[in-house]
């Protein structure tokens, strides 16, 4: 099976969960996250993560997903590992899919899931890494 590109990923990813964003859209956010807020971006599969850090210690990361829920899974796992490497203690991600929570929760036992705006569903999932 052929290697999709990453352009590819935020076109599948744009299309899953029509937040309004198109794939060109999406490699602009990420560019200017780059640029401007020092953000990294590192690939596991065909899982694009976006993170960087907000306080000591604390990385805030965002996943653009072209890869199956249980790759996902492992791909988001094996980001958890590159962030310990890098010194990180805790990481953060917002979402508005309920599906994200069983997600997280495959991904580690040390978290903590919050509903921010119970208008809009919004979550943010907190892991202890």
């Amino acid at each position: 099976m052929e290697k999709l590109s990453d352009f590819r990923i935020l076109e599948i990813d744009a299309k899953r969960n029509s937040q309004g964003a198109d794939a060109i859209q999406l490699q602009e956010m990420i560019e200017n996250a780059i640029k401007n807020e020092n953000a990294s971006i590192v690939r596991k599969g065909d899982t694009l993560i976006l993170y960087l850090e907000v306080s000591d210690g604390h990385a805030e990361f965002h996943c653009f997903n072209a890869d199956t829920a249980d790759n996902l899974v492992n791909n988001v796992s094996n980001f958890y590992d590159v962030l310990r490497k890098e010194g990180f203690k805790t990481a953060e991600t917002d979402y508005s899919n309920p599906k994200i929570n069983e997600l997280i929760g495959r991904t580690t036992s040390a978290k903590n899931i919050t509903i921010t705006d119970g208008v809009h569903h919004t979550y943010l999932a907190k892991v202890v890494l």
